[in-house]
């Protein structure tokens, strides 16, 4: 028979080894927190744009930024400044700061001190603006007076206007999952030339194709006057239906868009979480095309598209947006 002592001393052991055990769960469990925690604060201060000049969205100023130090490789990296700007903002204006704009960065005349500068700014929420953790460009969290400032801009029948495209303007798009990149090169004389996945292409300024690559062509195609995908002002509830002409290689032939802004709806992409207004678009031609985008006014350009036609189906989705007038991705 074993005696009693030898069994409570057992008893004793295990329990020392389950909380053992617990404490090395509870530890594991405080690590991934932690760990998600400093990717969450990472994410945020990334989250802060830097630009060189002015920005037109309406902003308050926070405060002067300014540091200092010794010329080396690391220092003079524009990535290594916009760093140390966005870790001092967040020191000051935790809660507000949204971008860093006029940064200036210059090396004294015998190239030992480079000297960085910018303005901490904070956005102003209005039409097309709402600030948070999925707004491409407002971070900071709006307070209730806001909110309702907001509310009264971003009604489901609020009117979109055709954008301002300017040249530098830079889009990351995934086509069927492998990226590619939009540029603005020149706008001038009511057409606006893009560098699309290193094609040419040409627009007018309510972003309607005049010429370029057709992903479902598989060649250069020109409309006249435009294939009409848009008609702004953009709204709730408009149709349109547009005709046009078209010419590739040695063929020719006529047709017809016909559009639709059916409401506004939350789209997720790869760059993050939106509001946008769904279109549904068709072209009738040789090919026959269904299309199913969703536009986002704050990027000038569709946040995802669905292009369906007999011959393949495409999806488009926005990953990033970089203005003329900001280093910051959007």
């Amino acid at each position: 028979m074993r005696s009693v002592p030898s069994l409570y001393l057992k008893l004793i052991v295990v329990l020392l080894m389950l909380a053992l055990a617990g404490c090395g769960i509870e530890e594991q469990q405080e690590q991934r927190e932690a760990q998600l925690k400093a990717a969450e604060i990472s994410m945020d201060i990334n989250h802060i744009f830097i630009a060189a000049g002015d920005v037109p969205e309406p902003h308050d100023t926070l405060g002067k930024l300014q540091y200092s130090e010794a010329v080396s490789a690391e220092s003079i990296e524009e990535s290594t400044q916009d760093t140390k700007l966005r870790q001092m903002a967040m020191e000051r204006w935790p809660e507000d700061v949204d971008g860093i704009i006029n940064v200036s960065r210059e090396v004294n005349d015998s190239a030992t001190l480079v000297t960085v500068t910018g303005t901490a700014v904070k956005i102003r929420p209005g039409p097309g603006i709402v600030c948070g953790p999925s707004s491409p460009l407002c971070r900071h969290k709006q307070q209730p007076g806001e909110v309702q400032a907001v509310a009264e801009n971003t009604s489901e029948d609020r009117e979109i206007k055709a954008p301002t495209l300017q040249p530098g303007d830079v889009w990351v798009n995934r086509v069927n999952g492998e990226d590619q990149t939009t540029k603005v090169v020149s706008v001038q004389g009511g057409r606006v030339t893009l560098k699309i996945g290193g094609k040419e292409a040409v627009i007018n300024p309510d972003l309607n194709l005049i010429s370029g690559f057709s992903l479902v062509a598989g060649q250069e195609v020109s409309y006249s006057p435009d294939l009409g995908t848009f008609s702004f002002p953009l709204r709730k509830g408009k149709e349109w239906t547009n005709h046009w002409k078209w010419k590739a290689e040695d063929y020719t032939g006529e047709g017809t868009t016909n559009g639709k802004a059916l409401g506004w709806e939350t789209v997720s992409v790869p760059a993050g979480t939106f509001t946008a207004l769904r279109m549904d678009i068709s072209y009738r031609s040789l090919v026959p095309v269904q299309t199913t985008c969703w536009y986002l006014p704050d990027a000038n350009t569709f946040a995802k598209c669905d292009i369906t036609s007999a011959k393949k189906k495409t999806t488009v989705e926005l990953v990033s947006y970089q203005p003329a007038n900001s280093t910051a991705e959007r």
